[in-house]
């Protein structure tokens, strides 16, 4: 009889769990535009190692705490008065809403990792070109342009700019055609918090400082430890180390840029083809902020269709497209505020942030 209870139940908990079980929970959910994901620091749609920066940004900073369950669902907020790095309010760095940004907050990011709002849809990757980063391989001995089957090779991907940088956070991808990856892992530093995710294809790294020097010291940011597999003569015999996503924090709070280069590795065996990593045109919404009219522009591509949402994830509006790689939307309908766009091509789709005045 209480298998049988049970299983009449499945439905009820079911759509009880869809809807973050807000008929059954002390804590109301947010609608407005500036809601609160708890762990999405960078408000970009999903918990990442890169939401660490604006933590780390405000280590030790203070705010009204925030009600309600520590959950992935949209939170209302009292705003602190302060921004963090990228512009926003240092509510959105408060990611367990104890009222404090600290090491707890840390935890939770790596508990919530890979959660995704509603309106979250993969970015192409970005590769800045640059010299503030840079790749020492052990032993010295090894000829990068003649690596053999079974070879071990040992790397550090090191901080080396003269730029006044407090945190940075990036990515490392390799081929696994190539490469039996033994170990990669981001690198500590004493007086900062790291986080070092590792999944089959890439290495994801977050590091900044939180004491009083502010400033990174020259040395590794991330360590690999690869080993080369015997690649058939069918294959290229050209692979790449492609750091990737990196984004940076200045010591006065700001937003910076840093590039690295990637590491060539050329095998003994394969087809001399130089693999390149993907040119994906840039999209565009402008202006930004809008009022009546939104432009967006997708060089090349084919339009299909644009879904606008509000930061809870709540749809506002969705319009088909008439596949142009240009087209103007009447925008004035919509509510004012911070509102995310998810635009589909025929060739893929993305989500980007406007605001609407």
């Amino acid at each position: 009889q209480n298998v049988s209870y049970m299983f009449d139940r499945v439905a009820e908990l079911r759509q009880s769990y869809d809807q973050q079980f807000e008929d059954v929970c002390a804590y109301t959910t947010c609608s407005h535009d500036d809601c609160v994901w708890p762990c999405d620091t960078d408000r970009d749609g999903i918990v990442s190692h890169r939401d660490l920066l604006a933590i780390g940004a405000a280590w030790g900073n203070a705010g009204p705490t925030r009600d309600g369950l520590v959950t992935w669902s949209p939170k209302d907020a009292l705003d602190w008065g302060q921004p963090t790095y990228l512009g926003d309010d240092q509510k959105h760095a408060d990611a367990n809403g104890d009222g404090v940004i600290g090491l707890n907050d840390t935890q939770v990011i790596k508990d919530f990792s890979g959660q995704r709002t509603p309106w979250w849809s993969p970015t192409p990757d970005v590769y800045t070109s640059g010299n503030d980063f840079a790749w020492a391989i052990v032993p010295t001995s090894i000829d990068t342009n003649h690596i053999q089957a079974n070879e071990t090779v040992f790397l550090s991907f090191y901080f080396d700019s003269q730029k006044a940088v407090r945190g940075a956070a990036f990515e490392i991808e390799w081929d696994t055609a190539y490469w039996t990856i033994t170990n990669a892992a981001g690198a500590p530093q004493a007086g900062s918090v790291l986080i070092s995710q590792r999944n089959d294809t890439q290495l994801n790294v977050a590091r900044i400082r939180i004491d009083s020097i502010s400033v990174f010291s020259f040395g590794s940011m991330a360590q690999l430890k690869i080993k080369a597999k015997d690649i058939p003569t069918t294959q290229s015999n050209t692979t790449y180390l492609w750091p990737k996503n990196i984004k940076a924090v200045a010591p006065d709070g700001s937003p910076l840029v840093l590039g690295a280069q990637p590491l060539k590795f050329v095998f003994a065996g394969g087809a001399s083809t130089l693999p390149t990593p993907p040119a994906v045109p840039e999209w565009r919404l402008s202006p930004n902020p809008a009022s009546a009219t939104l432009r967006i522009e997708a060089p090349g591509e084919q339009l299909q269709e644009a879904v606008f949402f509000d930061p809870s994830g709540r749809t506002l509006w969705r319009t088909a497209l008439d596949g142009g790689e240009r087209v103007d939307l009447a925008v004035g309908h919509l509510p004012r505020g911070l509102v995310w766009v998810r635009i589909r091509s025929a060739e893929r789709v993305a989500a980007m942030r406007i605001v609407l005045r």
